[in-house]
């Protein structure tokens, strides 16, 4: 068999999943059985061993696992990250803390001068960290690593398995010596010390969703009691003696928790900050 009719079986078989790109995905996973960045020629043959991985992704792809876990890649803030199912799938709403965090750091361009203590909580894959950290690099105004002597990022999850991917991407873009990773069930491992800056993607899925799209991810990651929000909840119990006057705290919700996290968290000031689909998605809680 060629691969270019290797790859017109792909398509037809991919058809029946409903989702856009569905040839596109079937070019991606030939690719990656075939380790090439690009195909030009679709007309040469290939072996028996080929055509049976790819046709077992395939067969995968239709029971609804994710491309991203097929491929253990996912591109997030236009880096490539290592993905499996021991973390969440970096999803492009989250940018938008990454965004955030960037814009309070360097309003100023004087890095040198910042300091800042940076935690990560439930860092996952590490896309939030390590994409902060190289958007730092790609200021502009970045000289080296005097910029980061003031800095300390910690990045934290309640997993070791997530930890062990996160760290696989820190390392993958030269940033690993920059992160103190530590395991934790939201504050328990951790000193009191104030930070600056706390970024939390934490799980806030209703217990009662079920969407076939997250099916394979991990739950513990997922799913936060009947209104998703019992680890807010926790979160908020604690996270007061980790802050100080001018903290900055970032956290991913959905459009429906806005009201009950604000009755949650208090008078204190809240922005509700909207992602790039226009839907309200980052809460930025000022101490």
């Amino acid at each position: 068999m060629k691969n270019g009719e290797l790859l017109k079986w792909g398509e037809g078989k991919l058809s029946g999943l409903r989702v856009d790109g569905y040839d596109i995905e079937a070019e991606v996973l030939l690719r990656y059985v075939l380790r090439m960045d690009k195909i030009s020629n679709f007309q040469f043959p290939i072996s028996k061993e080929v055509e049976k991985k790819y046709k077992n992704l395939i067969f995968k792809r239709c029971r609804g696992v994710p491309l991203a876990y097929l491929t253990n890649h996912k591109k997030f803030c236009g880096l490539d990250f290592y993905v499996n199912e021991r973390v969440l799938i970096p999803r492009p709403e989250t940018e938008r803390l990454v965004e955030v965090v960037l814009e309070i750091i360097v309003p100023s361009c004087q890095l040198s001068t910042v300091n800042c203590q940076l935690l990560d909580m439930g860092t996952g894959s590490g896309c939030i960290i390590t994409s902060i950290i190289k958007g730092i690099e790609n200021f502009k105004c970045f000289k080296g690593k005097e910029c980061f002597k003031n800095f300390k990022f910690v990045a934290t999850d309640i997993s070791a398995d997530a930890l062990k991917v996160a760290k696989i991407n820190a390392k993958r873009h030269g940033v690993l010596d920059k992160i103190k990773f530590i395991q934790s069930d939201l504050f328990e491992k951790l000193p009191v010390v104030s930070c600056q800056l706390l970024v939390a993607n934490l799980p806030y899925v209703e217990e009662f969703w079920q969407d076939p799209s997250i099916q394979f991810e991990p739950k513990q990651a997922l799913y936060a009691g009947q209104d998703g929000l019992d680890v807010y909840r926790r979160f908020f119990q604690q996270v007061w003696n980790y802050t100080k006057q001018g903290s900055v705290i970032l956290i991913e919700i959905d459009l429906r928790q806005v009201k009950p996290l604000k009755k949650i968290i208090g008078k204190r000031k809240i922005e509700v900050l909207q992602d790039r689909f226009q839907k309200p998605r980052v809460l930025k809680i000022t101490v």
